[in-house]
């Protein structure tokens, strides 16, 4: 899923991804069908994927979560280059 390297050794990282990407896709599409709020950008959802993963690291071992860590500054680094 994401070229991250010391993730793609860990199942349990895409996982972790992916339940952050549905989830925010999910609360993005219900704030526009039942609040009439439309994004701006895409960016947005990346955004809030990099929320929901830094709130939810707490739910990692701890060995797991200097990882992910590590994998959010990079993914942040992109972000910013977008």
């Amino acid at each position: 899923m994401l070229n991250l390297g010391e993730l793609e050794r860990h199942k349990s990282f895409n996982f972790f991804v992916l339940a952050s990407v549905a989830w925010s896709i999910w609360k993005t599409r219900n704030d526009w069908v039942f609040n009439n709020k439309l994004i701006k950008s895409p960016k947005s959802i990346a955004y809030k994927v990099l929320a929901l993963m830094k709130q939810w690291k707490k739910m990692l071992k701890t060995k797991d979560q200097k990882v992910l860590e590590d994998a959010l500054l990079k993914l942040q680094e992109g972000l910013r280059a977008w």
